[in-house]
């Protein structure tokens, strides 16, 4: 018997093999392929992912693209502004008071006139809630007029508009102004002038109380000596107030003082007066009124 035996011998690559595996290894490289071990499946160069470090790419081999973090600046957000005020009931010298304290530099103060005629009450609360809505703090009674006539006998003026030019009365220590200037730093200051420059000015009111001291002043007008309704408006350091009692002038100004007045003008009063804060209605007239003075919170 003989055996036979066929041994496989292998075959050395031929020239043509070797030329076609390096130009799959060219055409590899120049497509951004890397073959790895033959078989494998081809990995691309991809961009690594933001939560990855350079290292880590690294030691996975792959190619890192730098891109370079622009860091976002988050716009500050503005400040909203918010009145400063408070309302409380007070007693002075035997006398009770409702006083709304503020600080002028944190509201906005408008007149509203009656135009060419006197109006109710009703009619400034309405018309003051139409405009401002809920930004009104408070509508006090205005400037004086004559109820004769219904003439306005204090000058107003509301937003560098002139609402009346009043009555051309002599300067005098009978008289003073009030004005609100919201240019720069709101400020709110009384004035000997009849007819002041300002945004918002009532003028020819008559003062209760200069730098600290009492003034003594008298005239049909206001009926000094008699007790009745008295509203004013006061200064004292860098906020003011509004105070709304009965009494004599004399004794109303007392009063002011005493809570610490630096200045003090008095507003439209007794049978004339309307005072509502915060909604509420605490002096109300039956009759008629030439303006109204209202507080109100920023835009």
């Amino acid at each position: 018997m003989v055996l036979s035996m066929a041994i496989r011998v292998p075959k050395k690559p031929s020239f043509g093999s070797k030329i076609r595996k390096a130009t799959v290894g060219v055409a590899a490289t120049i497509a951004g392929i890397t073959l790895t071990q033959v078989g494998s499946p081809p990995q691309r160069n991809v961009p690594v992912p933001p939560d990855q470090t350079r290292t880590q790419a690294l030691q996975r081999g792959k190619k890192v693209f730098a891109t370079k973090q622009i860091p976002q600046t988050k716009k500050p957000k503005a400040k909203k502004r918010s009145a400063k005020f408070s309302f409380s009931s007070a007693t002075i010298n035997g006398r009770e008071h409702k006083i709304l304290e503020f600080n002028p530099s944190t509201v906005e103060m408008k007149l509203i006139s009656g135009g060419d005629t006197v109006q109710s009450a009703g009619f400034f609360i309405q018309e003051a809630k139409r405009k401002y809505g809920k930004r009104v703090i408070t509508i006090v009674s205005g400037g004086y007029f004559d109820t004769e006539t219904g003439q306005s006998v204090s000058a107003l003026r509301s937003d560098e508009t002139v609402l009346s030019n009043g009555v051309d009365l002599a300067q005098g220590k009978s008289h003073a102004s009030i004005v609100f200037e919201p240019n720069g730093k709101k400020t709110l200051s009384v004035s000997r002038e009849t007819n002041p420059h300002g945004r918002t000015v009532i003028s020819n009111l008559v003062p209760l109380v200069e730098n600290r001291k009492l003034v003594h002043p008298s005239g049909r007008r206001i009926d000094a000596e008699l007790p009745k309704r008295r509203i004013a408006i006061a200064l004292n350091g860098q906020n003011a107030f509004i105070s709304l009692s009965n009494g004599t002038l004399e004794d109303f100004s007392a009063d002011l003082q005493k809570r610490g007045a630096v200045d003090a003008v008095t507003l439209d009063s007794g049978n004339h007066s309307l005072f509502l804060c915060n909604g509420k209605v605490y002096a109300g007239t039956l009759l008629p009124i030439k303006s109204v003075l209202v507080l109100l919170k920023p835009e």
